[in-house]
C-alpha cells in the first residue's frame, strides 16, 4: 500500500510538471536566481547582430556587465545605469529605488527609480506575454518602464520565470535610437543553460 502511495505521488508530480510546461500554469510570482560572475548571454539585436553580455562583478543587487565590444556598465534590475564606460569617457550617476520592488512579479506592481539628474523611472508589471526568441517560446512577465517626463523614453522587458526571471528580450522605444534585443543562449559556470525545449 505504501509503495502504491508512493507510486501516486510520483505520478502526480509529474503531471504537475508536465502540465506547466505545456501551459497548464500561469506563473504570478518568482524570486530572482542570483547571478553569478561570469554568467554570459549571447542576444541578437535588431540589425541580427550578435553580441555577449558577461557579468564581471556583483555587489548586493548592483551588476557590472562588460558587452563584447569592451563597454562595462553597473546597474539593478530594470533600473537606469549606475556607471558606464561607453561612450568615452564613461560617467556615473547616484540611483535609488524610491518606492515599490521590482523583484515582485504580480500584475499591476508598480516600482520607481530615482537618480540624480531629476529625471526617475517608472515600472509597472503590465501583465504576462507568451512570446518567441532566438532561444525558444517562453511565458514571461511585461515590465513596462517611463523615463523622465513629456516624451522621454519607454523601456519594455520580458522576464521569464522558467529561466528563473532572467530577462531575455529588451525594447527600447522613443529617446535617440529606438532598438532591441532578444536573447539567444545562457551560458552559466561555463555550461550552456538547458531549458524544457532544449
Amino acid at each position: 500500500m505504501r509503495l502504491f502511495s508512493v507510486y501516486l505521488a510520483v505520478i502526480s508530480f509529474m503531471a504537475a510538471v508536465a502540465s506547466a510546461h505545456a501551459g497548464g500554469t500561469t506563473p504570478h510570482q518568482f524570486t530572482f536566481v542570483s547571478p553569478q560572475v561570469g554568467d554570459k548571454v549571447l542576444n541578437v539585436d535588431q540589425d541580427g547582430k550578435e553580441f555577449t553580455l558577461e557579468l564581471v562583478k556583483l555587489e548586493g543587487q548592483s551588476r557590472t556587465w562588460r558587452r563584447s565590444n569592451g563597454c562595462e556598465w553597473t546597474d539593478k534590475p530594470f533600473a537606469p545605469a549606475e556607471a558606464w564606460s561607453c561612450p568615452h569617457p564613461g560617467g556615473s550617476m547616484f540611483v535609488r529605488l524610491w518606492k515599490g520592488d521590482p523583484t515582485k512579479m504580480s500584475i499591476g506592481n508598480k516600482f520607481q527609480w530615482d537618480r540624480d539628474s531629476g529625471y526617475s523611472r517608472k515600472c509597472t508589471v503590465a501583465g504576462t506575454e507568451t512570446i518567441t526568441v532566438p532561444l525558444g517560446t517562453f511565458k514571461t512577465f511585461r515590465i513596462e518602464c517611463h523615463d523622465g517626463v513629456g516624451g522621454g523614453t519607454d523601456y519594455v522587458f520580458n522576464v521569464a520565470p522558467e529561466l528563473g526571471g532572467r530577462q531575455i528580450r529588451f525594447k527600447r522605444e522613443g529617446g535617440a535610437s529606438p532598438r532591441w534585443s532578444e536573447v539567444k543562449e545562457i551560458v552559466v559556470n561555463g555550461l550552456v543553460a538547458k531549458t524544457a525545449r532544449n
